[in-house]
């Protein structure tokens, strides 16, 4: 799905000669990886409006992005599997938090 959109973003601007047709894969690449950030800040910020823990849910935006972006760590074969291994982490770290506050 992020592949498309961004073949239909990255065709759209060589066609509107925005772009050089030499550069697609990269302008593609690059447009996959915006796409799949925004919709990983979608959806974390949608569940903690819907779990009413907003702040939790920037918090671990601000901390956690950037250790992942800079750390490394494991790399999904694609993009939804990406999602919801980041969605779990997600959740897991609301929950823990939500029981580590129940305990002081």
């Amino acid at each position: 799905m992020f592949k498309s959109y961004a073949s239909k973003i990255t065709s759209f601007l060589i066609e509107n000669k925005e772009i050089n047709q030499d550069d697609y894969e990269v302008y593609k690449y690059g447009f996959e990886v915006l796409i799949a950030f925004i919709v990983n800040i979608a959806i974390v910020l949608s569940i903690g409006l819907l779990f009413n823990k907003i702040f939790y849910s920037i918090a671990f935006l601000i901390c956690y992005c950037p250790i992942r972006q800079f750390a490394g760590g494991y790399h999904a074969n694609n993009y939804t599997k990406c999602l919801l291994i980041f969605i779990l982490i997600f959740l897991n770290c609301q929950f823990k938090s939500d029981k580590l506050l129940m305990n002081h």
